[in-house]
This record gives structure tokens, sequence and C-alpha cells, in this order.
């Protein structure tokens, strides 16, 4: 496996060579050492990209840096990984340009494409009231014509479009960014910063195990079954997150269409079969609690058939939510998330999504139940 990962590093340097100053991005320096999870003990930075599996690599630090007193990162709740980092954002420019000299760096990636997306419908799409707030309430107020004023009040209802038009706009005019959809190469300057490994999320699985038994902390970390628990994880978190959010999510929607958005997620992220539908009624009043819903997921979640059959809903998805997007605008997208594909070696142009043959059904992205 280590030919994989020196191909990675070897393309990265190629494409970069003599493009140190062109691929270096909009974000600040205290933004990118903020970035920067350190465990000193092991001699180890790992560069947080959103997207790309962070969640899971900020517990393992955790545990590494002795911080939580576990060996399973899955056993830490997703909600807590983002609390009592150690990361290099108040760390001095000199002490930091040895730390990187000295330290094993790493990373994960994602197909840019597909990052984006994931980054609308976590962040949009499924009810989360901080970024409908502050991000959703922006793109309805500057990117579409005519919005209800509920929508000007609550941004809960951005589609994929209208993301896709402020995403081009934020980027191209460096403005209202936000680090779950900005490009890669502006979170962690891996043509500035030499990166020992490049790990990727479409091999999540094998490239964890590998970079943990590369760092020499594999006996550190423990998992009984890495797909289902993270697959059960993921499940978890979500119904977490939107119970946590509930008092804010139900002033711009009924708890049961927020709990619909949830279920949609999941099949979008291959968790559930698109088989089985949403269990409640629009007419449900009823308050269903936390216990029964994440029971009913992790059921759904047991009656949906093998991974490789679920994860073709990803595919559908994707088809699905960029058939939308105007030919022009795939351009200009193209353009903004060419150099992750150049520097990480992911297709600029998937036809997937340019070869637009015919107009799929709607199934995933519908907002008038």
């Amino acid at each position: 496996q280590d030919s994989i990962f020196e191909e990675r590093r070897r393309r990265l340097q190629e494409v970069c060579n003599g493009k140190e100053n062109v691929f270096i991005g909009n974000n600040t320096e205290a933004n990118i050492k903020g970035r920067m999870h350190i465990d000193s003990r092991h001699k180890i930075i790992y560069c947080a990209i959103e997207k790309t599996g962070s969640t899971f690599w900020k517990r393992t630090m955790q545990i590494l840096i002795g911080i939580r007193n576990a060996s399973n990162p899955f056993v830490i709740r997703g909600m807590e990984a983002h609390f009592s980092f150690n990361t290099l954002r108040k760390v001095s420019f000199d002490i930091v340009h040895v730390l990187l000299q000295k330290y094993t760096k790493f990373l994960f990636v994602r197909e840019p494409y597909a990052r984006l997306l994931s980054g609308y419908v976590d962040k949009l799409f499924s009810p989360n009231s901080f970024y409908w707030k502050y991000t959703g309430t922006y793109i309805v107020r500057y990117f579409r014509s005519l919005p209800s004023n509920h929508s000007i009040k609550c941004g809960h209802d951005v589609t994929f479009p209208e993301f896709i038009d402020y995403f081009i706009d934020s980027e191209e005019h460096n403005r209202f960014r936000n680090g779950h959809f900005t490009p890669s190469y502006d979170h962690c300057r891996p043509c500035q910063i030499q990166y020992d490994i490049i790990g990727k999320l479409e091999s999540f699985k094998n490239d964890t195990i590998f970079i943990l038994e590369k760092l020499g902390v594999d006996s550190l970390i423990h998992f009984s079954d890495f797909a289902k628990e993270s697959e059960i994880d993921a499940l978890t978190d979500a119904a977490d997150n939107v119970y946590a959010m509930r008092l804010a999510v139900t002033k711009c929607m009924t708890f049961t269409e927020a709990l619909r958005r949830v279920w949609k997620k999941m099949q979008i992220r291959g968790l559930l079969s698109r088989e089985i539908p949403f269990p409640y009624s629009d007419d449900s009043r009823a308050y269903i609690p936390y216990s029964t819903f994440l029971k009913t997921l992790l059921d759904a979640h047991a009656r949906s058939g093998p991974r490789d059959k679920r994860i073709e809903n990803r595919k559908l998805a994707l088809i699905e939510a960029y058939r939308q997007i105007d030919y022009r605008q795939l351009l200009r997208l193209k353009r903004i998330l060419e150099p992750d594909c150049k520097i990480f070696g992911y297709d600029p142009e998937p036809s997937i999504i340019f070869q637009q043959t015919r107009q799929p059904e709607s199934f995933y992205f519908m907002f008038d139940y």
C-alpha cells in the first residue's frame, strides 16, 4: 500500500512544482494554523478539512494526546469531537516552522464535487438551525428572486442550485466563505507544506488503518467492526444533532418535517435504503421521543441491505443534485474545483455530472412534501 501513498505524494509535488504562489487560496494564517491538530507525544500533525472524515480524526487525536480515556474513537460522541483540542492557532510562526519540519504531517481529502454536495446536505438541506440562520438566510436574501418572509427569516429551504450560485460567488469574490465548502487546498496549503501522508475518504477504512500503523499508534486505537461502527455512529450523530436543535428548528418547520429531512440525508449518504419510506405521517402532531426515532433509524438501517447496494444512493443523489445546475454554472464551478482535482488526483470534469443526457427523477431533494 506504500506505493499508493507514494504516488499521491508524487502527484502533489508534480502539480505544485512552480505553482507554490498560485495554489495558495484565501484563508488567513491563523485559520490554517487552527486546522493543524498536534500530538506532541507521537510527533504528529493532522490538518483537518471538513467533510473528509475530520470528526473521526479529531476524536482519534483526542485519544492520542490523552484527553480521552478510550481506545475506540466511536465511543466519543460526534458532538464532542470539536472541544478541548490542541491546535497550532496560537503557536508562533517560528515554532510552527520547526514543528512542520520535525513532525509527521497528514491530511484527508475527498472528490471535490461530492464533498461540496455533502456540505450542502449536512449544513443546509438537513436540519441545522445554526447554518440556516447564518448561511441559509444569506443565500435566500442574495440568490433567490422574490423570497418569502418566512424563508428570509429561516433560511431553511435553500435549494442546491441556489447553494451553487452562492458558492461560486463566495469563491470568485472572496466573501462570506465557509470552511465546509471552500476548496481543500485552501485549508491545508499542500503546495507550501510538504505532507507526508495523504488519505482519501473514498478508501477511508484502509487508509486509516495504514496511517495508524505508519504513525506507530495502531496499538492505541482499536475498533471491533470499523464499517459497522462508523455507520451506527453517523446515524446516532444525525439523531443527536436534530434533537439538540429541536427548539430552533421548529420555529421554521414542523419537527416531523425536520425528521424527514434527516431520513433523506441518511438515504443520500447510503446508510438507509431508498426503498424504506419515512415512517411518520405529516399530520402527526405527537412528539416523537429521541430514543424512538434513533431506534427507528437503526432498525431501518439493519433492513437496508448490503452496503455496496446502499452506497449506490450516493451516486444517484450526486447525479440528481448536479443535473439541476446550468451548464455555464458547472463550468464556473469547475474552475474553482480544478486545483483540488489536479493536486489530489480527481477528474475535474466527471462524466456523470457534465454529460447530462436525461432529467433524473426527483427523489432526494424535494422540499414540497
